[in-house]
């Protein structure tokens, strides 16, 4: 009997409630592709490197590299980033029964996230220009085209939205939550979601000025770790509405039943010390799923091996069990820590262990077998980002309410107060006076006004935080002063930044400490901002 046609009729109002995972894909210094970093992590193999290979660096501490032979020559390498995020989207795309023919006439989106392909982040390239050379611009170009999002909607040809987030280790996470708004508010029927990020020498100096890396490979939530291992890699989800998936004859068992996101708002770098920001993302996530903590069947941890974050992390995962024990593991201990790719990687392989029911061990040991219920992945990021994913397998019994999260989307947008800064002075007033007189002001060294550096809360942070962080914060509380919120409300407010070229000042004072005093000698607050 042919079904397809009731369903069609019956979803002729293209219903976006359900958000579908249609195919995956994932490369990691565990495996060039889905199978082989699951069949690794199921087996306990590992493949850390004692040191990169990838660059030249003055010290080595233990570092997870992809293989190389597997990404597209043309793209290595100045593109590297690009390269992995490419090799993961074709799997994904084979996965979900797509071809580049398929795309074409459907509003596809795209969301990456990722760090270090958006960074100015070559020192040969800044060195000869600080010494007033004339440098190849090929790794300013790389720079200037380093939006992957963008990069893959073009390979494709496709029409639907883009975005490129940068969120330290949440950017995989946060992107794959921001395809899921898109397809359930309808802006488009299908997305491109995931994570993508590159071994490269800045970050590497950076994460070892923290003094959070280990010198051996690392033990997530083991009493003995020592902290963190670097790697690189690329993790793919495609996302699809229900009605997009019936329509071209594709069953897919795995539901993204809900996003959760919050903000521990306590340290540039450390969680919270009671894991306020992860907990309220977890418990906001079940919620709109309508579930419980006992439908959560399996945790995939942010695990990074660090002494702070695997103890707080696990003293959520406490503090949501109110007597059931979670099912949890970390599989950086396979990857090490990806950065912006982290999360995304860490979503592939939740539904890879969904559909083969089983997940990869703690360490090495074994698997945890997987009985039907939901899935729980969790990222943890500077700044104190907090987010959760979490997964449903169609066919059990658990029944997510995704209709209610539709309804309570509003197409309606007030604007309820701004805050501005600018050459023309600050606030509207001063705008509304410069656009009136048709005057143009020289921007000024001191952007930020000397009232607002005197306030309470700059005192706190101006020390450490960089000139465009202090901007940001002087527009946000104007805005927030001028507003009618409460502070209730005020707490439950979310953050949208946008930069095109972050904080400049920052990166160039943190390559002239490499520069000048080696590559161990960084500040770590610089490389932090």
């Amino acid at each position: 009997m042919d079904t397809k046609k009731p369903f069609k009729k019956k979803n002729a109002i293209c219903d976006h409630s359900s958000v579908i995972v249609s195919g995956i894909g994932a490369i990691s210094a565990a495996g060039s592709d889905v199978d082989a970093n699951f069949a690794n992590m199921s087996e306990g193999k590992r493949f850390p490197k004692v040191a990169p290979t990838v660059f030249d660096c003055d010290f080595s501490r233990p570092i997870f590299e992809c293989d190389s032979t597997v990404l597209d020559p043309e793209l290595l390498p100045y593109k590297r980033t690009l390269a992995l995020a490419l090799k993961a989207v074709d799997e994904a795309l084979n996965d979900a029964k797509f071809t580049e023919e398929d795309l074409k006439n459907r509003t596809v989106g795209v969301c990456i996230g990722t760090t270090v392909a958006c960074t100015l982040n070559n020192l040969d390239f800044y060195s000869k220009v600080r010494d007033n050379e004339t440098p190849d611009l090929q790794p300013l170009q790389r720079y200037v085209d380093g939006n992957i999002a963008q990069n893959i909607s073009a390979n494709f040809a496709l029409k639907g939205p883009i975005a490129l987030v940068a969120n330290a280790c949440a950017s995989g996470t946060n992107a794959i939550a921001i395809a899921y708004s898109w397809i359930q508010s309808g802006l488009c029927d299908i997305a491109i979601a995931g994570g993508a990020d590159e071994l490269n020498l800045i970050p590497y100096c950076g994460f070892n000025s923290l003094q959070v890396m280990s010198e051996t490979p690392c033990l997530p939530f083991d009493p003995e770790r020592e902290g963190l291992n670097l790697g690189e890699g690329a993790g793919i989800l495609i996302l699809e509405s229900e009605s997009s998936a019936i329509e071209r004859g594709v069953n897919s068992e795995i539901t993204l039943a809900s996003c959760g996101g919050a903000s521990d708002a306590f340290h540039l770098t450390g969680p919270h010390p009671e894991g306020d920001g992860l907990f309220a993302a977890v418990t906001s996530a079940l919620q709109r799923a309508s579930l419980t903590v006992h439908d959560i069947d399996y945790i995939n941890a942010h695990g990074t091996a660090t002494l702070e974050n695997d103890k707080i992390e696990a003293l959520v995962f406490n503090r949501l069990s109110t007597g059931t024990k979670h099912k949890y593991s970390s599989i950086k201990y396979y990857t090490g820590h990806t950065l912006g790719a982290a999360g995304a990687i860490e979503a592939a392989i939740c539904i890879k262990g969904m559909r083969e029911g089983h997940f990869p061990g703690v360490n090495g040991t074994g698997t945890i077998p997987y009985n039907g219920n939901a899935v729980l992945s969790t990222s943890m990021a500077f700044g104190g980002s907090c987010s959760a994913l979490l997964f449903t397998k169609n066919s059990n019994s658990i029944k997510t309410e995704q209709s209610t999260i539709k309804k309570v989307i509003s197409p309606h947008v007030k604007i309820a107060t701004v805050g501005i800064l600018g050459s023309f002075g600050h606030g509207i007033d001063d705008l509304k006076n410069a656009i009136h007189a048709n005057a143009y002001k020289e921007c000024t060294t001191r952007l930020i006004p000397e009232e607002a550096l005197k306030d309470p809360a700059f005192k706190r942070i101006r020390r450490r935080a960089d000139k465009l962080s202090l901007s940001m914060l002087t527009v946000a509380k104007d805005a927030i002063r001028s507003s009618a919120l409460s502070e209730d409300e005020i707490a439950k407010t979310a953050i949208i930044a946008a930069t095109g070229f972050g904080a400049q000042n920052t990166t160039f004072k943190f390559l002239n400490d490499m520069l000048d005093f080696g590559q161990m000698a960084p500040s770590p607050t610089l490389f932090s901002n």
